[in-house]
């Protein structure tokens, strides 16, 4: 073979492989795992479950509103099991019970997914943020047509949202009860710092 064609060959090669690292790195960046998803992704995933519900209320009232009451109601269940899956033995550091309190123990497992998997924990909190404001548009929807059971049963599942919203980003909510003078929040901030100072040493 000619110099010529073999230094044809070695460009066409080089192309190749220029296009597959870009395409491997395109293909990494998707399968990054969930905890490096932006705020931008927890917006998207509410305002998708919202439409989609929407538009279903377009054309049924009443499957609308349970369309919407489903998603809510997996998005919540993902968070609670994802919690519950990193305050597990297996994620828990050495000598645990020997240097955590009782209440820093129960602290550990309520926060376990934000301690963890923080960016996880954070779009958890945003989606379930947005969808409980939503919930209240769904509600108004539901009693004005007389929906009384779905209504009640989203008013009710907003009591349980305010918990998980708050143990996925402790960072807004407990730190602006403790400015506020709140002794409560405070020792959870507290205990929760000295959780992570001591995972982090």
């Amino acid at each position: 073979m000619s110099p010529l064609g073999c230094e044809g060959r070695f460009r066409r090669l080089q192309v190749q492989v220029t296009f597959s690292r870009f395409f491997l790195r395109r293909i990494l960046g998707l399968m990054k795992p969930p905890s490096e998803m932006p705020a931008t992704a927890a917006n998207l995933a509410a305002l998708f479950i919202v439409t989609i519900s929407a538009l279903v209320a377009i054309r049924n009232v009443q499957a609308g509103t349970n369309t919407f009451f489903v998603f809510c109601f997996v998005i919540w269940i993902a968070a609670r099991a994802a919690n519950i899956f990193f305050g597990t033995q297996k994620y828990q550091p050495a000598l645990f019970y020997s240097w955590f309190s009782i209440q820093e123990r129960i602290t550990y497992k309520h926060f376990a997914l934000y301690i963890h998997r923080p960016k996880l924990a954070y779009f958890f909190s945003t989606t379930l943020h947005w969808l409980r404001i939503a919930a209240v548009a769904f509600i108004a929807i539901a009693l004005w047509h007389a929906l009384y059971i779905e209504s009640a049963l989203l008013a009710l599942f907003m009591l349980f949202l305010s918990d998980t919203i708050r143990s996925m980003y402790p960072d807004l909510y407990f730190e602006d009860a403790a400015k506020r003078g709140n002794p409560g929040a405070t020792e959870m901030l507290h205990r929760l710092r000295h959780i992570q100072e001591v995972m982090n040493s």
